[in-house]
């Protein structure tokens, strides 16, 4: 039994979540004064949407009271303008497309070298296939700037399974943000008492060996590829279908894996070594 409320325990197991977050904060130089003043931003934009979604008067003091952020930064933070990234780029689409298009793999679902120009299959024909308002040749720019793909001749070659740039740090910092933001959202939903709950499960195990682990990372690789090939080709089929129809949903599928020491067994051997001493 606790005397906790529901805010306390919220912010509590909040905060541990945020533990990761933290530690990466701290590894790119960002101090608390810094990260506390940015969530400033956060919660005046949360609490902005949160009163325009309850239909509320939106001024100034609204927004304070709500969020608690200070009414003169809140006139500050009103004043200023900010650019959203775009969940999704271009290039991601494309690639992501060509490693999932029947069209564009072979018969083990490797994705295959595409002719630069010309007809299906080509890459003019699959970046056009995504969008008509991006001219190929950018995307092309784009992928050859991320290292995920290479020219060899007339053909465009992919270099990587997956659109993981291996270089574009701001890139993978939207990623980030995009997948752990929805992560997040669903999980948040389910707490809120969401009527049919969302799909944020997990598979926890410990006290593994190094081997183990490595065997339990191939399996979730493996189950996400094929994951992977049929959401994409479900999600084609069907953006095809519902676009022209003025569909405004959107969806994001997603699988992680994670591995570590654990604190507990690591902390239980050395308490067992101190009481041998």
């Amino acid at each position: 039994m606790t005397n906790e409320n529901k805010s306390e325990i919220f912010l509590r197991h909040a905060l541990q979540a945020l533990a990761p977050m933290v530690h990466a904060a701290l590894r790119e130089g960002i101090t608390y004064p810094q990260f506390a003043q940015a969530l400033k931003t956060t919660f005046f934009d949360v609490a902005r949407k949160e009163l325009e979604e309850r239909d509320s008067r939106i001024t100034d003091s609204s927004i304070s009271i709500l969020s608690g952020v200070h009414r003169k930064d809140v006139k500050v933070l009103g004043q200023t303008s900010r650019q959203l990234s775009r969940p999704l780029s271009i290039a991601s689409e494309v690639y992501t497309r060509w490693l999932a298009s029947p069209e564009t793999t072979d018969s083990s679902g490797t994705p295959l070298a595409l002719p630069r120009i010309g007809p299906p299959p080509s890459f003019e024909s699959l970046a056009y296939s995504v969008t008509k308002n991006v001219h190929p040749r950018t995307v092309l720019e784009e992928l050859l700037r991320l290292k995920l793909v290479m020219l060899d001749n007339t053909f465009v070659v992919p270099q990587k399974p997956n659109f993981v740039p291996s270089e574009g740090y701001a890139e993978m910092a939207t990623f980030m943000a995009n997948n752990l933001g929805d992560h997040v959202a669903a999980a948040c939903a389910n707490l809120a008492g969401q009527e049919v709950p969302f799909l944020e499960q997990s598979v926890f195990a410990d006290g593994l060996t190094e081997e183990s682990v490595e065997l339990m990372a191939l399996l979730a690789r493996q189950s996400w590829k094929r994951i992977f090939d049929d959401a994409v080709a479900l999600a084609t089929q069907r953006v095809d279908r519902d676009e022209p129809l003025g569909g405004k949903k959107r969806i994001r599928l997603g699988v992680y894996f994670y591995s570590c020491d654990d604190d507990t067994v690591l902390n239980e051997k050395q308490n067992l070594t101190k009481e041998s001493e």
